[in-house]
């Protein structure tokens, strides 16, 4: 990577970041804006240049599609990228919420010279298969798939292979690395906490700033208090995950909704803390302060737990889809944090990180 593109990359994630916080005279901002342009212009045109990107297909029990971006020059390690939970798509987004997660990791670690492998859900996007119907397990085969794939491509020969998962997809990658031969792992805003652990939380952290304003005045028409609706979306959850439990089927209706049954069912029967005492790799652990779906300090626990060498890192404003917020942490801020870049702290520790055990 040539001293100008980098520094050129870092202006413009600096001045993103800081979102043009030093502009004190407004009469300056036109040519600020005209000049920043050019230099992400500049920045964007030469991380193009130091990859190939290559559409391709997975052919496990599903064929599912993904992207291989394979860097132009020296090939250090390759990296397989697993999702989190949802509908999403290889680049961590959905229908609604574009968060380009693993778009931005790929692009950075391309650049680093590695290797990465990312690929849809079943069901989602371009990949076959139906995500409803798919369990915990049908997503570690196919992760498993994911990494067979790696491995036997000709620019993997003699490569060290990583793993790096971010949300569920860290428990994902957690039990690959337990029975499978990887070099390190990567895991990012991890939990090793229960299902119903994490599901509670998260309704005990609901915030009326969550949720839109059509729906505040629809509460305030039918006078419907904070701790009311605690209530009732805890007692929801309940009934949600006995359903599921109880059931033989892949998927349940409830609510008029369909909710992944044998996914919840099998998450419910798993122990996390079990499978990370079974991992022997080097482990790279990220979490943050405004996580409001896992609780960071899980990442000392996990930390803790691992049978090989580890290292954690909590970051100070960090949410769970890997973005500073300076405000108060809403599940409501996520369509606005998702404009930013992925914070730049966390491409870096991954980078170093990798560099280190390659």
């Amino acid at each position: 990577m040539s001293a100008d593109y980098a520094q050129n990359l870092t202006f413009c994630t600096t001045l993103w970041r800081n979102k043009f916080r030093t502009i004190d005279d407004f009469n300056n901002l036109k040519p600020f804006l005209r000049n920043f342009h050019k230099q992400f212009k500049y920045a964007n045109l030469h991380i193009s240049s130091l990859l190939t990107e290559l559409e391709v297909t997975i052919n496990g029990k599903v064929p599912l599609s993904g992207t291989l971006s394979v860097p132009q020059k020296t090939y250090k390690g390759g990296i397989l990228l697993i999702t989190g939970s949802g509908p999403v798509d290889r680049n961590e987004n959905t229908k609604k919420l574009k968060l380009n997660i693993f778009s931005q990791i790929a692009r950075s670690l391309v650049g680093s010279g590695f290797l990465v492998l990312r690929y849809d859900k079943r069901g989602v996007a371009k990949s076959k298969g139906s995500y409803m119907k798919s369990g915990l397990w049908d997503l570690v085969d196919d992760a498993c798939e994911g990494l067979k794939f790696l491995r036997n491509r000709p620019e993997s020969a003699n490569l060290k292979i990583f793993t790096c998962g971010h949300s569920e997809g860290s428990l994902i990658a957690s039990i690959i690395a337990s029975k499978n031969q990887v070099s390190g792992i990567i895991l990012l805003a991890p939990t090793c906490s229960p299902i119903q652990k994490i599901l509670k939380r998260q309704t005990d952290l609901f915030s009326l700033s969550d949720l839109s304003k059509a729906n505040k005045l629809l509460l305030k028409v039918f006078r419907y208090n904070h701790n009311k609706i605690k209530i009732g979306l805890q007692s929801t959850q309940e009934k949600v995950i006995g359903k599921a439990v109880t059931s033989k089927k892949d998927y349940e209706s409830f609510l008029f909704k369909k909710i992944p049954a044998k996914w919840l069912r099998e998450h419910v029967k798993i122990d996390p803390i079990s499978i990370y005492k079974e991992v022997h790799c080097p482990v790279l652990i990220i979490s943050g302060t405004k996580d409001l779906q896992v609780p960071c300090e899980d990442a000392k626990t996990i930390s803790s737990l691992v049978q090989g060498e580890s290292t954690y890192q909590i970051i100070t404003d960090l949410t769970h889809i890997l973005r500073r917020d300076y405000d108060v942490p809403s599940i409501n801020a996520y369509s606005r944090l998702a404009t930013q870049e992925i914070d730049s702290e966390v491409l870096e520790m991954i980078k170093r990180w990798l560099e280190n055990h390659c």
